[in-house]
């Protein structure tokens, strides 16, 4: 579910709670070091990184008790580095390095199999020296009440930021909405058979009504 506060935009979840102890809080942190943006190996391809890092300093990726855990919630945040090449600047260097192989190899036309050697070369050479867009979404994690506040909306970011988290931490989360908050409170069955049963609710004003207000 997707929450909206201002400018500020965030998509809720729930999980189980974390069990008490030093061991388990130890466990997050080792987990939290293991999946930074320079660690991770996991869902990362040449164009983009993801990973975990401080959440004051972006720029931070290493973790201990102090900077993750406070009173009641412990926080960090996802971090996507992403790579771009201008479309037009990628196409002017393929020809030109298509150009350059055809006179070396004396020859008038190239070999798909050659074209997409030489467009993936290219790409990676490009990739290499460009400067990531960096992107930073905060997470608070209520780790006693089994819910997570992960502040981002987009649904490509919140699903890689949902499988990283799965992969870190062996925890498998669902996002809150009516139904799955409902299943949370354990009402009794004959409460939550009324629940489920109700209807929603028919507006009062016809939208005749509706259309001559708007005129008025």
């Amino acid at each position: 579910m997707g929450l909206t506060s201002g400018t500020m935009s965030c998509t809720h979840f729930l999980l189980d709670p974390l069990k008490e102890g030093e061991a388990t809080k130890q466990a997050i942190v080792d987990n939290l070091n293991k999946y930074t943006v320079e660690t991770n190996t996991k869902l990362v391809t040449p164009a983009q990184r993801l990973g975990f890092v401080n959440v004051t300093d972006p720029l931070d990726t290493s973790f201990d008790f102090q900077k993750v855990f406070f009173t009641n919630f412990l926080s960090f945040s996802y971090r996507e580095d992403t790579l771009r090449i201008p479309g037009g600047t990628f196409k002017l260097y393929l020809q030109q390095e298509y150009a350059r192989a055809k006179e070396e190899l004396n020859r008038v036309r190239l070999t798909k199999t050659e074209r997409d050697d030489i467009r993936d070369a290219l790409e990676m050479k490009l990739l290499a020296t460009a400067i990531p867009d960096i992107k930073v979404y905060d997470v608070l994690w209520f780790h006693q009440k089994g819910e997570i506040l992960f502040f981002g909306s987009s649904r490509p970011v919140v699903e890689r930021f949902r499988k990283l988290f799965r992969h870190a931490f062996e925890r498998s989360m669902i996002e809150r909405n009516h139904f799955t908050g409902l299943a949370r409170l354990e009402l009794p069955k004959d409460v939550e058979s009324q629940v489920l049963a109700l209807s929603a609710t028919r507006s009062l004003v016809s939208f005749d009504d509706q259309a001559a207000e708007g005129e008025e």
